[in-house]
Parts: C-alpha cells; sequence; structure tokens
C-alpha cells in the first residue's frame, strides 16, 4: 500500500505543477536559492491531487508519510522561486533543477504595480506585483449555494478601498481583510495602475491596467447562493472614483483612485449648527465651519482647485478660498496584531486614531519554514525520494536521488526480486502448470482486459518465485495490482485471480485469501513461507520430488498409465490430514503441494494440486475442480485422456475407506474414482466386494459454477464422456498369465497373485515381465475367493515386495510352511508360520505342518480369521498371554501391527473361538496362558476374563454340563450358532439352586424365572414338553439357536407360551410337527428356518407379526395357512419351501415382502386378496409351477373377483407393446435379473397402464430401453391415454436438485427417485396414492416433504439415509396412523417414522402444536 501511496504523491506533485504553468527542462542544481522556502505548495493541495489520482489513505496517513516515520524512497520539490531574470526555477529534493522560464511581465523602473492576477482553483485572488512576491488575496469566488439556502461557503468581497499609502485593502464578507499592497505609484508616471474593474456576463472579475492589459480573474459570483454576498459589478465614475456593486443590492464608492497622493474627500454634510463637515479616504473629517449666510446666501458648490485648495462657490456669485484642508495630527493607539504571520503568508496589526479614527495598517512578514531530516520515501533500485516536512505548517518538500540500482545474484536481484532477463530464463515454471483457465478468460467479451490481468498477476509471482532471497514482513503482502484502467470490477479481478490460483499450482506459498479493492488487488503470501530461506527449501524439493515422480513412469507410458502412476504414488506417499481435534488439517502445507512432497500428508486440496502439478509436468491436459462432497468443500481433478475425453479422478475419495467394505483399499488406494464418468457406478470394487447399490460420481460431487459459488464468473467444464473409459493397453484390472501365475493389474506397474501351479517349493518372485513392462507384485490372494494352489504345493516364499495379503490368501491344506523374504517391511515367518513384521497378528498357520502342538508367542495379539484352519496335525494349542482378539478379518483394510485406537480396517467374525477349536484335530486341546487377560479355560469351555460368560464349550464329549456361578450370560458371538453346539452327548444342564441367572429343569436351560427357555441339550431326542409358565422361546432379537438338536422330532409348547424367538427352532431337521399355543402372538425372524422335515404346522388366529425367513427352507411342508390378523408377508417368510403347493392368505393381509415365496417351485395356486396393497421385490420368483391368469402379453395372479389384480410378469421378454389389464392393481418389480414385471424387456415401446394402478415395484421397467416415457419437468412418467402422468416411474438424472411432479400422478414408482442426493424438498400432489420400494433412498439432502392424505402405503427403505426428513402431512394424525408404512427392524424407514412431522389445519387450531396450512401458490409453509 505504501508504495503505491508514494507513487502516487510524486505524481501528484508533478501534476499540480503542470496544471500552475511549471514546464520546462531537467537541469542539475540545488536547493540553496533564497526564495526556496516560499515557493511550497500545501500538504493539503498535495494530498487533494493525490486523491484524485487513486490514493486512498487518510491525511493523517500521507502526513504521517512525508513526515518520515514510515516513508522510504520519495524525491520531490524542494523549492519553487523565480530568479533575477525572472524565470521560473523547480529544484528537486534530489539536487536536480527545473528552469520552466520567463513567467515575469515588463515593469516601470520606479512604480511598483499589478502585473498579472488569477483566481486559482480554490476561489483565492492571487496578485502578481511588480516587485515582490505574488500576494494570496484569500477566497473571492463564491462557492454554489444549494437550492437558495445558506451559501455557507459564498464569502464575497465586502468592501474594498486603497489606503492613504496607495495600498488596495479589500474586507470581505466574512470579516477577514487582505492589505494587496500599493496599487498607485509615487509619481504614477510609469507605474502600471488600475484602469478600470468590471464584471462580465460569466461572471468573472476583469482588471485592465493602465498599459491596456487586461487581467480576467476568473468567477467571483457566487452560483445559485442566496446568503453568500459578493461583488456583482465594478467601475470607476466619471469623478474618478472606484464604485463597487454587490449581490445583495448595496454600493460602495471607494472614492478616487487616480489623485496623485491618493486623498480624496469621500463625503460632505451639512450638520445642525451649519457647519460643513468633509470626511476623506484616510477616514478624517473635517469642520469647515458655518456655511450657511445669515442672509439665506447658500453654497452652490464646493471643490478643490488645482492648488489643493478647498474653493466653496456661494449662491450670490461669491467664492471662499479655503486653503488648504489642515491634515489631522493624530493621536494612534498602540499596535494590535489582527492576523498572526504564517510560514507562507503574512499578518497584519492595526492602531487607530483617538482623534479622527484613522486606522493604519502594519504588515508583518512570513516567518519561513522549519523544516525537519529528509526521509526515505521510496528507495527502490530504480528510484529514490525523500521528502521532508515542515514541523509548523506540515507542508512538505520533495526531491529525488539517484538509485542504487538492481544487486543481481544468479539473475535475481536479491533486493527487489527483478529478473534480468539477459542471463534468466522462467520459462520453465510454465510446465508445471496449466492455460485451460487463461485461454478461458479470452472468450469473454472484456477478454483481453481480463487476460491482462491475469499476465500482471503472472509476472508478479513469478518474480517472487524464484527470488529466494527476499524476506516478507509479516502482513505477508506481496503486491498490489492496480487494475483501475482495465475496467474490471472487484468480483472480475476476484475471478481471474481464482482462475489464477486454479491454473497454477506451482505457488504453493501463494495465500487462498487476497485483499481486493474497486481498483486494485492485493497479492499475500501464506505465513509460513515469508523467509526466503524457506521458498527455497520447498522448490528444491517441488523440482526434486517431481522428477522422482516422474522417474517412475516407463518410457512411452501414455495418458492412461501416467495418470495411474501418479495417482498411486501419491495415495501411497501421504494419507489425509487431520489436526489435533481430528479435524481436517488447516495449515497451509496440507492445501498445497508441499504437504504430498514433504510427505507430511494432504487434503482434498493438497491432493489434487499434487495431481495437477505433476501431469501438468507430463503434459495432460487436466483441470482441479473445486465443489462440495456430501455437503462439504471438496477439490478433485478432471483430467483428459489420450482417446480425447475427459474423466473425473478424485484422490482424496481414493484414499479412504468410501461406504461399507471397499477391498481397493488393501494398500490405501483405490480406484472407484479414478478416471469415471458423470453416471459411473462409484462403487465397483474391482477384484473385491459387490456392494449391491450404485452411486454415481454426481450423485455426491457437485462442482463449483458461477450460479452455486458466488464468484462473478468461473470457466465452463469440458464435457465428459458418456461412455467408461476404456484402453487397447493394459489396465486396471486386467488379468495375465506368466510363469505359473495368474495374476492381476491392481494400480500401476503393480500386480496382485491369485494363482499358482507348481510341485513343493514355490517362490513368488518380486516382477513380472510382461508385454515389455515390469510389473512388481505386492499383492497376494482375491476379496472374491481364495488363492489358487494347483498342484501339489507344499510352501511359498513372499518376497519383499509384498505389502498386502488378503484374509485366508494362504489357507491352503497341503501347506507345510510359509517363509517371507528378510526383507520385506510388512510380513515375517517364525517357524514357518505368517505374522505380521512385529508379530503383533498371526495371520496364517499353515495347514499341513506336523507339529502338534503350538504356542503362539507372547507378542501376538490377534488372531486373524482363518488363521487356523483344519490343522493336520495340530491337537493342542496355547494362546499366548497377550492375546486378546480371535478371526480378525481385515475385509481389505490390512492387518493390524501395532496397539492402536484408530485402527479402522476389519472386524471381529462371530464364531472364532468355535472355529479356533474345530480347526484341531483329536483331543482338541485350547489351553490359556496363566498370563493372558482376556480369557480363560477349564477342562470344558474358555470363557471370558472373570468367568462372567461362557464363550464355547470346545470340549465335546461331556455328557452334562454344571453351570458356574459366576456365569451371567452365554456370549453366541464368539460361535457360529449356540455356544454348545456341536456337544453332541449333552443330555443335561445342572445349575446351583443360588445362581442369580439360571435355572436347569430336566435337563433344559431356563432363565431363573423359569418364562424363558435358553438352551435345550443337543443330546435329546424325540419328544419334548416344555412345562407351563414359560412365555418365551429366546427373544424377539435372539440370534442364537435354543433348540440346537437335528434329534427331535416333536415338541410340545405350553399355553402360556406368547413369544417365539429368531431362530428358536433353526435347523431342527427332525422336527415333524409343532402346535403353536393359542396366546402366541409373535413368531420371529427364522423360528423354523431349515426344519427340513417339517410337513405341517398350525398358527393360531392370535398370531399378529410373522417374521423374515420364519419358514424359509422348511422343504417339506406342503400347506400354510396364514391367520387373519397378520398384515404382512415378511421378507423370504416361506422362500425355497419347495414341497408347498398351498398358501392360505387372509383378507387382513396389506402387504407381501421381497423374495416371500420365491423358490417355491411346487406352488401351484395362490389367491392374493383385495386388501393388498403392495408386493415387494422377487415376490414369486422361481415359482415355476404357478398358473396365471393371461391378458394381452402379461401374467397376472388375483383372486376370484379379480383375477388380473396382480401384474407379475410378461409372457415374453420380446414383446414391443402391453395393455395393462383395466382391473389391475400392482405391477411386481424385482432385482435387475429376476423375472418380474416389464424387467429387460428391451424391446417395449410402449405400455398401457390403467387408473385403477396403486403399485409398482422397483425395477419394474429395468432395462425396457426402447419404452417411450412421458416427461414433465425433471422426471419420465407412464399412464394411459387419458392420463399419461399415471405412474412416476425414475427422475431423469439423479443429479437434480428439484423436482415438480404431475397434479394427476397417482403412484411413485419403486426406487424413482433413489440417489438423487441433491434434492433438498418435494411436494406429492394430492392424489398421490403409493410411495414404492427404495422411492427416495439416499436422498441425503431431502428435507422438507409435503405428503396428502390420499397416500395409503409407503415401500420398504422408501426414506432410507434421508436423516434430515420432515413431513407436512395435508391430513390429521389420526390418518397418518393408517398409511401402511413398510418398516421392521430390518427395512430402514426409521427416518421417515421418526421425522419431526406437522399435520394439517385449515386455520389456526385451538391448541397449538404441530400443525400447518399450505398456501396454495407454492410451498408455503405456515406452522402453528
Amino acid at each position: 500500500m505504501k508504495r503505491k501511496f508514494l507513487l502516487v504523491l510524486f505524481t501528484a506533485v508533478t501534476a499540480i505543477c503542470c496544471a500552475i504553468g511549471l514546464a520546462g527542462c531537467v537541469s542539475t542544481g540545488d536547493d540553496t536559492n533564497s526564495n526556496n522556502e516560499e515557493q511550497l505548495w500545501t500538504t493539503e493541495a498535495v494530498y487533494a491531487r493525490a486523491q484524485e489520482l487513486g490514493y486512498s489513505g487518510t491525511l493523517e496517513e500521507f502526513i504521517e508519510t512525508v513526515s518520515g516515520n514510515d516513508g522510504a524512497d520519495g524525491v520531490g520539490v524542494s523549492n519553487i522561486y523565480i530568479d533575477e531574470n525572472g524565470q521560473l526555477i523547480v529544484t528537486l529534493s534530489d539536487g536536480r533543477r527545473v528552469d520552466c522560464g520567463n513567467v515575469r511581465g515588463e515593469q516601470g523602473p520606479q512604480g511598483v504595480s499589478i502585473t498579472g492576477a488569477e483566481i486559482d482553483d480554490d476561489g483565492n485572488l492571487i496578485l502578481e506585483l511588480s516587485e515582490g512576491e505574488p500576494i494570496n488575496c484569500g477566497k473571492v469566488a463564491g462557492n454554489d449555494g444549494k437550492q437558495g439556502e445558506d451559501g455557507p461557503e459564498g464569502r464575497g468581497v465586502l468592501q474594498a478601498y486603497i489606503d492613504k499609502e496607495g495600498q488596495l485593502i479589500i474586507v470581505y464578507t466574512d470579516g477577514s481583510s487582505q492589505n494587496t499592497g500599493a496599487v498607485i505609484g509615487e509619481s504614477g508616471q510609469d507605474g502600471v495602475g488600475i484602469q478600470s474593474i468590471f464584471i462580465n456576463d460569466n461572471g468573472e472579475l476583469v482588471v485592465t491596467l493602465t498599459n491596456s492589459t487586461e487581467l480576467n480573474l476568473g468567477a467571483v459570483v457566487g452560483k445559485n447562493g442566496t446568503d453568500g454576498d459578493s461583488v456583482c459589478s465594478a467601475d470607476i465614475n466619471e469623478s474618478g472614483e472606484l464604485v463597487l456593486t454587490f449581490v445583495s443590492g448595496k454600493t460602495l464608492t471607494v472614492g478616487n483612485v487616480m489623485g496623485a497622493d491618493g486623498l480624496s474627500v469621500t463625503t460632505a454634510k451639512i450638520d445642525e449648527q451649519g457647519h460643513l463637515i468633509l470626511t476623506f479616504s484616510d477616514n478624517h473629517s473635517l469642520d469647515c465651519g458655518s456655511v450657511s449666510g445669515k442672509d439665506g446666501v447658500g453654497i452652490e458648490s464646493i471643490y478643490f482647485n488645482e492648488k489643493a485648495e478647498l474653493i466653496i462657490e456661494l449662491s450670490d456669485g461669491n467664492e471662499v478660498n479655503c486653503g488648504k484642508i489642515p491634515v489631522c495630527t493624530h493621536s494612534y493607539s498602540e499596535w494590535q496584531t489582527v492576523l498572526e504571520p504564517t510560514c507562507t503568508s503574512v499578518g497584519y496589526e492595526t492602531r487607530t486614531c483617538a482623534i479622527c479614527g484613522n486606522v493604519e495598517y502594519n504588515f508583518i512578514g512570513k516567518t519561513g519554514h522549519v523544516f525537519g531530516e529528509w526521509n526515505d520515501l521510496i528507495n527502490t533500485c530504480t528510484e529514490h525520494w525523500q521528502a521532508r516536512i515542515c514541523e509548523v505548517c506540515g507542508d512538505s518538500q520533495l526531491k529525488e536521488l539517484t538509485p542504487d540500482g538492481h544487486v543481481f545474484v544468479n539473475g535475481v536481484c536479491i533486493i527487489c526480486g527483478e529478473i534480468d532477463a539477459d542471463s534468466v530464463d522462467i520459462s520453465y515454471l510454465q510446465q508445471y502448470n496449466g492455460t485451460y483457465g487463461y485461454e478461458f478468460l479470452g472468450t469473454l467479451d472484456n477478454g483481453e482486459a481480463l487476460q491482462e490481468l491475469y499476465e500482471k498477476i503472472d509476472n508478479e509471482v513469478k518474480k517472487f518465485h524464484v527470488n529466494t532471497s527476499a524476506d516478507l514482513s509479516s502482513d505477508g503482502v506481496l503486491t498490489e495490482i492496480d487494475f483501475s484502467y482495465l475496467g474490471l470490477s472487484a468480483d472480475m479481478a476476484l475471478s481471474v485471480w481464482k482462475t489464477y490460483k486454479d491454473d497454477n499450482p506451482l505457488y504453493y506459498w501463494l495465500s487462498n485469501t487476497v485483499q481486493c479493492s474497486d481498483t486494485s488487488i492485493t497479492l499475500l503470501v501464506d505465513s509460513d513461507y515469508l523467509k526466503g530461506e524457506a521458498r527455497k527449501y520447498y522448490n528444491q524439493l517441488i523440482e526434486d520430488s517431481v522428477e522422482e515422480y516422474a522417474s517412475l513412469l516407463y518410457k512411452g507410458a501414455n495418458s492412461y498409465d501416467t495418470a495411474l502412476a501418479y495417482h498411486d504414488a501419491i495415495l501411497m506417499a501421504v494419507d489425509y490430514s487431520y489436526d489435533e481435534n481430528n479435524q481436517a488439517e488447516d495449515s497451509a502445507w496440507a492445501h498445497n503441494v508441499v504437504g504430498v512432497f514433504s510427505e507430511q500428508g494432504a487434503v482434498c486440496e493438497g491432493y489434487a494440486r499434487t495431481y495437477q502439478l505433476l501431469l501438468n509436468y507430463s503434459g495432460i491436459e487436466n483441470l482441479f475442480v473445486t465443489g462440495d462432497s456430501n455437503g462439504e468443500e471438496h477439490a478433485w481433478n478432471l483430467v483428459k485422456m489420450d482417446d480425447g475425453n475427459w474423466y473425473w479422478c478424485d484422490l482424496t475419495w481414493d484414499d479412504t475407506f468410501v461406504g461399507g467394505l471397499n477391498t481397493n483399499w488393501k494398500w490405501g488406494v483405490s480406484y472407484n474414482y479414478f478416471m469415471v464418468n458423470d453416471t459411473q457406478n462409484t462403487l465397483i470394487a474391482g477384484g473385491g466386494w459387490d456392494y449391491g447399490e450404485e452411486i454415481a460420481f454426481l450423485q455426491n460431487h457437485t462442482y463449483d459454477t458461477s450460479a452455486n459459488s458466488g464468484i462473478d464468473f468461473l470457466y465452463d467444464l469440458p464435457e465428459r464422456n458418456k461412455q467408461t473409459y476404456t484402453s487397447d493397453s493394459i489396465s486396471l484390472f486386467d488379468d495375465i498369465e506368466a510363469d505359473s501365475m495368474t495374476l492381476q493389474v491392481v494400480g500401476y506397474n503393480t500386480l496382485e497373485l491369485h494363482a499358482i501351479t507348481g510341485e513343493g517349493h514355490f517362490d513368488i518372485p518380486s516382477t513380472v515381465e510382461y508385454a515389455g513392462r515390469t510389473f512388481t507384485i505386492i499383492s497376494v490372494g482375491s476379496g472374491n475367493n481364495d488363492m489358487t494352489y494347483n498342484g501339489n504345493i507344499t510352501s511359498v516364499t513372499i518376497p519383499e515386495s509384498v505389502i498386502f495379503i488378503w484374509d485366508h490368501a494362504f489357507r491352503e491344506y497341503a501347506l507345510e510352511n510359509i517363509y517371507v523374504d528378510e526383507a520385506n517391511a510388512k510380513f515375517t515367518s517364525v517357524d514357518g508360520v505368517l505374522f505380521t513384521k512385529s508379530l503383533y497378528t498371526l495371520i496364517q498357520y499353515p495347514s499341513a505342518n506336523t507339529r502338534t502342538e503350538y504356542v503362539i508367542p507372547d507378542d501376538t495379539h490377534i488372531l486373524a480369521y482363518w488363521s487356523f484352519d483344519q490343522c493336520a496335525y495340530l491337537s493342542k494349542l496355547t494362546i499366548g498371554k497377550n492375546v486378546d482378539t480371535v478371526w480378525y478379518a481385515n475385509w481389505g483394510g490390512g492387518y493390524r501391527d501395532e496397539d492402536t485406537d484408530d485402527w479402522f480396517g476389519g472386524n471381529i467374525v462371530n464364531g472364532g473361538i468355535e472355529s479356533l477349536c474345530n480347526s484341531l484335530v483329536g483331543d482338541k486341546q485350547i489351553i490359556i496362558h496363566p498370563e493372558n487377560t482376556s480369557y480363560q479355560s477349564d477342562e470344558f469351555a474358555i470363557y471370558n476374563y472373570g468367568k462372567t460368560a461362557i464363550l464355547y464349550v470346545y470340549n465335546k464329549e461331556i455328557t452334562t454340563y454344571h453351570i458356574p456361578n459366576t456365569i451371567t450370560y452365554l456370549d453366541t458371538t464368539s460361535s457360529s450358532s449356540d455356544v454348545f453346539g456341536g456337544c453332541s452327548k449333552l443330555e443335561s444342564f445342572t445349575v446351583d439352586s443360588d445362581h442369580p441367572t439360571f435355572k436347569a429343569c430336566d435337563g433344559v436351560l431356563y432363565n431363573n424365572t423359569l418364562t424363558e427357555i435358553l438352551s435345550v441339550p443337543v443330546a435329546l431326542k424325540g419328544k419334548i414338553t416344555i412345562p407351563e409358565g414359560i412365555t418365551a422361546i429366546g427373544a424377539e432379537d435372539h440370534v442364537g439357536v435354543v433348540f440346537d438338536s437335528r434329534a427331535i422330532t416333536e415338541v410340545v409348547l405350553p399355553q402360556s407360551l406368547k413369544l417365539i424367538g429368531g431362530s428358536a427352532f433353526s435347523n431342527c431337521s427332525s422336527l415333524t410337527s409343532i402346535t403353536i399355543p393359542d396366546g402366541v402372538t409373535y413368531i420371529g425372524s427364522s423360528a423354523f428356518s431349515g426344519c427340513s422335515a417339517l410337513t405341517a404346522i398350525n398358527i393360531p388366529d392370535g398370531v399378529t407379526f410373522i417374521g423374515n425367513y420364519a419358514f424359509s427352507g422348511c422343504s417339506a411342508l406342503t400347506s400354510i395357512d396364514i391367520p387373519y390378523g397378520v398384515t404382512k408377508i415378511s421378507n423370504s417368510m416361506l422362500s425355497d419351501c419347495s414341497a408347498i403347493r398351498n398358501i392360505t392368505l387372509p383378507d387382513s393381509l396389506i402387504s407381501i415382502g421381497e423374495d416371500a415365496f420365491k423358490g417355491c417351485s411346487s406352488l401351484e395356486d395362490i389367491v392374493i386378496p383385495n386388501s393388498v396393497i403392495s408386493i415387494g421385490s422377487n415376490a414369486f420368483y422361481k415359482c415355476i409351477a404357478l398358473k396365471y391368469n393371461e391378458y394381452d402379453n402379461a401374467c397376472y395372479l388375483g383372486n376370484e373377483i379379480n383375477p388380473y389384480m396382480v401384474l407379475v410378469k410378461v409372457k415374453d421378454s420380446e414383446i414391443t407393446a402391453c395393455v395393462v389389464n383395466e382391473s389391475t392393481k400392482i405391477i411386481c418389480g424385482g432385482s435387475n435379473d429376476a423375472d418380474n414385471g416389464f424387467n429387460s424387456c428391451r424391446f417395449l415401446e410402449s405400455i398401457t397402464i390403467p387408473d385403477g394402478i396403486i403399485n409398482v415395484g422397483e425395477n419394474a421397467f429395468y432395462g425396457c430401453n426402447s419404452l417411450k416415457y412421458n416427461e414433465y419437468d425433471n422426471a419420465y412418467y407412464l399412464g394411459n391415454e387419458d392420463n399419461p402422468y399415471l405412474v412416476l416411474v425414475k427422475a431423469k438424472d439423479t443429479s437434480i436438485t428439484n423436482c415438480i411432479i404431475n397434479e394427476n400422478t397417482k403412484v411413485i414408482s419403486g426406487i424413482a427417485f433413489d440417489g438423487c442426493n441433491l434434492l433438498e424438498e418435494i411436494q406429492l400432489p394430492d392424489g398421490i396414492i403409493s410411495i414404492g420400494t427404495a422411492a427416495f433412498r439416499s436422498c441425503k439432502s431431502l428435507v422438507n416433504i409435503i405428503i396428502p392424505e390420499s397416500v395409503i402405503s409407503v415401500g420398504e427403505w422408501a426414506f432410507f439415509d434421508c436423516s434430515q426428513l420432515v413431513v407436512y402431512y395435508k391430513g390429521t394424525s389420526e390418518q397418518w396412523s393408517g398409511i401402511f408404512i413398510i418398516s421392521d427392524i430390518n427395512s430402514s424407514n426409521e427416518y421417515l417414522l421418526n421425522a419431526e412431522k406437522y399435520y394439517y389445519s385449515e386455520s389456526e387450531p385451538a391448541e397449538l402444536g404441530n400443525f400447518w396450512h399450505f398456501a396454495e401458490d407454492g410451498i408455503t409453509i405456515v406452522i402453528w
């Protein structure tokens, strides 16, 4: 800021000098002329001019600078004077002198007179005299009054007269006066005087001199002001008297101004005594005595003759010679100072005659300036200016000195950073940066101006980048760039700056904040990089790192492999950076390229800028993109591939665990967001797990535009390819065969080993040569399948290069030993057993190792998933003293090798203790180290530490088991089903009578109140009778098995029973029949699943709920009657009941769940009650014997009244048209590959849906690529001729932010808005009947929804993940309760059920609460 100010200051001084006519050539001189202190410009005048030129500081800041407090380099005017030849000389502060030429007119030898006059810009009257210095007479031009009110600045001349000494005195309307000096020469012979004074038609004061010179003094008449009095005309009358006329109408006769001595009579009158009283121009008066004759003779005239004698001519013809009029002897008072002198103007004092009242004036000379020391204002390599200021009045002087010049070191000035173009080439910097934004600016209307500002920024930035000798002050200001002359607004300048930042990732030190005014933009440097030494270090670090990264590329690498190489290298080098509060790191290094290249870490901006720089360096066009992701600010890249198309790359999200089991995360690198288009699914884990859902890139990424960012303009991003990227060369997830191995490309020049073939020992190589390239094996195993071993491989060696091993990659039953190269940094082998490097995790014990006993090392804490499996010889295993976790699966997250709380890979798999025991042979002894604090054991079982829970009974030979009093619960997580699973000889439980938790009756284990049965011994056979009093078998959410016996054929349940819990009789494969008591109301999930011998079952009328999979796999069951009262057939409730022929559904039924009858291959007939309003996906899938009712091209189910109630599927997927029966209410849906609805009817072009339709399943029209939809706003519809918008099938795009649903729509189809995560609010029109399955799933931004009272059903998962939901229901709370909302423990409609709700009221209700009113002009909501 100061630098700009000083330049403006010098410009202002120069401009002011030019304005007053100071011009000439520069010559060398000094400032010793005696007039130097009188030829100054006031600081206020210089400041005013500086403001005109753009200076924005205050007057105080201006004065502070020229006083020397902060100035550095200024050169200004030190002296202005007129020399003896009339030449105006300006001396500069650096000693140079400017001769401005002659400015003095001719003058008489004796007389002192006015030689020139002007009114300056401030309205001051300036008189140039024939001798002496010019006089500033003060302000004589009145300012413009506003609307005739108060002319506050309208100061004008009140009085003007010439005193006895011939000096012109001007008195102003504000009471001040000015002595302009003598205007009458001593003899009046040769001096030039005033001939006439008048005001012309323009209101300008014109003075005509006696030498015929005419001076125009400028405007002296105030414009429009009514109160500011000033001269409006002036002339000399016939008597030589000066007469002034004022705007107020008054006149003033000054007196004779042409007399020899300047004395004249101003008034003459006869007083009451008849005396003649004369008043003279010097203000004294004379009593001439009586002039009234007694005889009535009067005065005819009075005049002075040529001898200056007073002659009185009487009326009778006589005259009286009064002689010369005597002059008052005067008795003056002491001099009184009226105006103090200043440095640049005179003061004056007065005294008054006590006799005649005459006033004399005495002028006091100027005091002269008292200057301080010279101080630097500007002192740069190219200019040096100094200033000093008067300590009395504040006026300043400037002078210019010779600058020191540049000091170049390695082509860069160490003082100012200027680059020596002759010795330094900085064009190399451009290889790290892009030009897309710069080129875009050139396409705009004012492109040249925008690009010029961009270039100015670039010039300053490049100079600073290479100047590592310069340190900046703590304010971080690099430079201020003026753009006032470019015609750009501040918003435009900011947009140029952002464009520059987005183009240029190299300049890590350039702050993300900037200061911008309407005329200039100030670039800032981050505080971490103010020191040149620091920048020198980081500059070199970047150059070295870029070369190192580029060296990874194979010769001739295409754009895909180059982008892949940099992607992998960055993600392998760093992790996402968090601060101590677990928030995104805010330090500058995390947001620029330094974080990656120094391997400190990065946040999204750091990832994206580093990737951008590396791609730029390799000549791959790409863009740095900003926006938001899932509602948070984010940055990523857009890259142009060698196919000419653009693709998204988000390195941040490829370095994080995204939404589930991401198997590409295995070594911190994922490819879900690498080279994808707008709609490509980002939840595809190549070589890993299938997520079962899709999220397109633009579903969770929103890039900035001018509209959504507030930036004045942003360049438009190039259009992305609509197809997925394909490469002619080797690319990700390609399989290759080499050296008896099957491998998969899993990164840049990296492979994952999936299969080996050989005999005996196999050395896995570190590298493989393929297609002229060298690939490195970094991973072993697969997320989909176990490692394949072909032949008889008995041992393997893992090379140094392997950094990741999948779960059970070495679960090969022929392996005797597993070895690891000692140089491997991740893994090691001890006695043929595979561990992580520190032994923290035991990964794999080779199954064919011949040891019979094994002790787990004390350093080991974790036993990996399937780390022991089918051990051929091992019968005794000792758990080491520090083992605390059993059956840990990494799921692609890697194995833990240290004790840390922030580990976020994998999880513990249930059943670990059981599987560990079962992996052994023979006696299967599990010994717990006595110092272990996680587990305990005895000869029967394994317990937790403290023996409060039974984890697993490993002694399968026991016939009875006594439960210790310390046991409070049975831990079903440590076994796959039941802690007593596999105890085939167990006949009874025993419990002490005082046990606080359990009781045993007839060998069966109960809770201590005998209301719940907990476990039935496996060895019990035949018929079992449960005693009265028991109300529950298991619990609603119980996941273990109560009756873990495959020998029980019949169970008699007590009448007291109310609840059959989850998995209660699961897999009781010998159970043939069971009678459920009338008191039972609840049958839990999987209660009878896998009861393959069960041929019949009665379900009492009191049952109202039957859980998912309740009878799944009851393959002998031939019929079942579902009682009235059940409203839903739960998901998979009767799936795979392959023998069932008859199913009776009650009229109370409302919903049939997904997969409800899937695989019921013998089912021939089923009646669908009219009460059903919803049918889930694949409900009748693979019911191959089912008899359908046919109409047109489709197959239907229904009842006697309406045989076409449900359209299940089409007859032929090759159909081109279909008219749905007019009685149809439901169209089924299903998974993408299932035979449901119109799924995969790729030739179907038209369909007619009747008005009576109430529900359409998900994916009902999946793969109907030829189907012609009706469009309205942002959605596609199907219907009929009368109502083409009957069914809303799907949104046009998942990136929509709003959708107006057609007013005639009745059904929202399943998955209609699934994944529209930018959708914020929606209004369902009156008449909507149903909201389909997953209709608004994952609409994470959805807040407000208006639901009409016409809605009768809401499908499963309809509002899953809509965590912000607020519901405005156009009905009452009672009506809301009547909506059938499908939601149980697995359906995840909790966000709808738990949402804040407002119920409709036409007017303000008497009791305020959750009520609202809907205004018809849009979603206008009034809440009471």
